[in-house]
């Protein structure tokens, strides 16, 4: 009885173990993630996108601007 004890208690210190390790990659992943995710934000400030010059959409060629108005029937909004 003395040994099927001991088997319970050794393989409850590896069930232990084994979800303390999956707790702590768990927890390390999340972290990297959230840090990936706020300096990629950051860049994405950093970089804003140019603002929308009517000027310069009616100094391409004719054809570009065609196209422009076909795919983009209605000028880009500021986010």
């Amino acid at each position: 009885m003395r040994i099927v004890r001991l088997l319970l208690y050794g393989l409850l210190g590896v069930i232990v173990v084994v979800a303390a390790a999956g707790a702590y990659c768990l927890h390390r992943t999340e972290t990297d993630i959230a840090a990936r995710r706020d300096r990629v934000e950051a860049i994405a400030r950093a970089d804003a996108s140019p603002a929308y010059d009517a000027a310069a959409v009616a100094a391409l060629p004719a054809p570009v601007r065609r196209y422009f108005a076909f795919a983009f029937p209605e000028p880009p909004q500021r986010i």
